[in-house]
């Protein structure tokens, strides 16, 4: 008899808060919402915080529409591919930035902040590059000796 009565009111107080908690707000004098900046033609003129976007290289240097969107709507760009190992380390080993160097130069004379890029990712490297130090005489740069 004592469980059942302490678990009825526990139902009680449970149907209780339920029923508080949906309650509508009924303010006579509610808050009007914070009107969106002057500048909404853009999204970061609309945003309270930097905006970004991932860029294509061909496209922001070829596309004149494309690069135009880019410059007018967004703060920030990060590189989609032109930061990552395949795109600049060629077959021997050596570093080609051209590329990366002239986008840096685009954003930069667009005013965009360049927000960097993962320096490794597993389906980018150059393969052929890191195939050739598993088949160079020497120490297998690969293997861990301490394992």
């Amino acid at each position: 008899m004592l469980g059942t009565m302490k678990y009825n009111c526990l139902i009680f107080f449970a149907v209780l808060i339920s029923a508080i908690s949906c309650k509508k707000s009924r303010s006579t004098n509610p808050t009007p919402p914070t009107p969106p900046p002057a500048d909404t033609a853009t999204i970061k003129g609309t945003a309270s915080f930097t905006t970004g976007i991932a860029i294509n290289y061909s496209l922001m240097k070829n596309n004149s529409t494309y690069a135009s969107l880019v410059k007018n709507q967004f703060d920030r760009v990060t590189f989609e591919y032109q930061m990552k190992h395949g795109a600049n380390v060629q077959n021997n080993g050596t570093y080609n930035f051209t590329n990366t160097d002239d986008l840096v130069n685009i954003a930069q004379a667009a005013g965009l902040e360049i927000y960097g890029h993962t320096l490794v990712w597993h389906q980018n490297n150059n393969g052929n590059y890191l195939r050739s130090l598993t088949a160079a005489s020497g120490p297998n740069r690969s293997a861990n000796p301490d394992c």
